[in-house]
């Protein structure tokens, strides 16, 4: 269980913009829930900002990814920085 009051109230709001959002392409007959796209905030919960810092934050593995011939430990190198 979520016990981070705030993350939940953003997550609620998130969920709440995306129904209000499905419902008025229901009314104007442009429902399709395959091309629906979900808002993002409910998946990343970072700013843009947060996200670009990442880069500075840990370049040791990409560094190392950059740097190693092997493509296994490299895609390794890669996600553990992503």
């Amino acid at each position: 269980a979520c016990n981070n009051e705030q993350l939940l109230q953003e997550q609620r709001g998130a969920i709440q913009a995306w129904i209000t959002s499905m419902g008025r392409k229901l009314f104007t007959g442009s429902f399709n829930l395959i091309s629906t796209p979900m808002p993002v905030t409910m998946f990343e919960p970072r700013t843009y900002l947060e996200k670009l810092a990442d880069v500075w934050v840990y370049p040791r593995f990409l560094n190392e990814a950059a740097a190693t011939k092997d493509p296994v430990l490299r895609m390794k190198l890669v996600i553990t920085w992503f």
